[in-house]
């Protein structure tokens, strides 16, 4: 197995291969361009991450491009090939053509935005999300998103009225990044903690964000969020209780250098 870019996307997905595969004969190369993992984040996480993975069938592939995705392989920009039953491709987004053919954006660029959230040639429009080019870069991260929505709804609002426009104003929330079930990690700003237990505070923040995102009454949506806490009882709880050494990992947190 290859996965392609060690960015936060690919650095967890090579965590819960692991986590459900890393006893077996499986192999997995992970090719990055950059010369760490998890680049956007404190370097302390980069060295963590590839000391959790020594044990195991792991290769880093650091600084190397990908030319092409074959159907068994892929062929790096040197021209070495890497065998691949299966490709995993984490290596960013990417704008879509329709935002240039909307006139929204030059081709293959995100939308620009003032701080109003609106069009910068089209101010009657709003664009929210991964799609929007604000004047100061913001990560593409789902809690942004959710806020950009809120914010231009106001506006639109406000814009229908003739009333002054208001701008958007990114919150600053830790980051939560997890690696299977060996460690879960908690940044805030150059500081970061790690420790398997951490992994329950993610996935109460995705059981929120799920309820904050089903539009449905409440006797639709505790149905739902019941199964979601059973799936991830069964996959993450009982795996874990049922393991001394794994008990004893769920103690374990270390304060992670900011260098």
């Amino acid at each position: 197995m290859v996965i392609v870019g060690g960015g936060l996307e690919g650095v967890e997905a090579l965590g819960e291969i692991l986590r459900r595969h890393r006893d077996s004969d499986m192999h997995v190369t992970l090719v990055e361009a950059g010369e760490r993992l998890l680049a956007g984040e404190p370097a302390a996480l980069d060295t963590h991450v590839r000391k959790l993975c020594e044990p195991y069938a792991v290769e880093l592939q650091m600084e190397a491009r990908v030319q092409s995705i074959e159907p068994k392989a892929v062929v790096l920009e040197d021209g070495r090939s890497l065998a691949s039953d299966l490709t995993i491709w984490t290596g960013g987004p990417a704008p879509p053509s329709l935002l240039a053919e909307c006139g929204l954006a030059p081709r293959g660029a995100w939308a620009p935005v003032d701080l109003t959230l609106q069009s910068k040639d089209h101010p009657e429009i709003f664009v929210t999300g991964d799609a929007a080019d604000l004047p100061t870069p913001l990560s593409k991260q789902g809690y942004h998103a959710i806020d950009m929505g809120v914010c231009a709804a106001r506006n639109a609002e406000l814009l229908l009225t003739g009333r002054a426009l208001t701008p958007f104003r990114p919150s600053v929330k830790p980051t939560l990044i997890s690696f299977g079930d060996l460690t879960c990690f908690l940044v805030a700003g150059k500081r970061a903690l790690a420790g398997p237990s951490l992994g329950a505070a993610k996935e109460a923040v995705f059981e929120l964000v799920m309820a904050q995102l089903d539009a449905q009454p409440w006797w639709r949506r505790l149905p739902r969020a019941a199964q979601r806490a059973d799936r991830a009882a069964r996959a993450l709880l009982w795996p874990t209780v049922s393991s001394l050494e794994a008990l004893r990992r769920q103690g374990r947190i270390q304060l992670l250098s900011a260098r």
